[in-house]
């Protein structure tokens, strides 16, 4: 499973396939974030929940994914902005 921005947030801890529980820190100005999964060649099984979301508005993805049997395993990324760095007043 990969995340990614135009800013290079990071996903922690890094991918694991029995690990189901990541935390994405995105740019404090960032507007968007990229969810995507893929399964090994050869394999059938389907995969859901991938996509583009602003993690301003999204604090959750959940990304499903179902094995040829019927089983499924669901992959929760915790969408967080980081902090801004930025201690300049806009206006007063």
């Amino acid at each position: 499973m990969t995340v990614t921005s135009d800013t290079q947030g990071t996903l922690s801890p890094a991918f694991d396939p029995e690990t189901t529980t990541y935390t994405y820190v995105a740019d404090p100005d960032e507007t968007e974030v990229v969810v995507n999964a893929t399964v090994p060649d050869g394999s059938n099984a389907t995969i859901t929940g991938t996509g583009t979301y602003d993690p301003r508005t999204t604090d959750k993805v959940e990304i499903v994914v179902k094995a040829e049997d019927g089983t499924e395993k669901t992959y929760t990324v915790n969408l967080e902005l980081a902090k801004s760095t930025n201690a300049d007043l806009s206006s007063l």
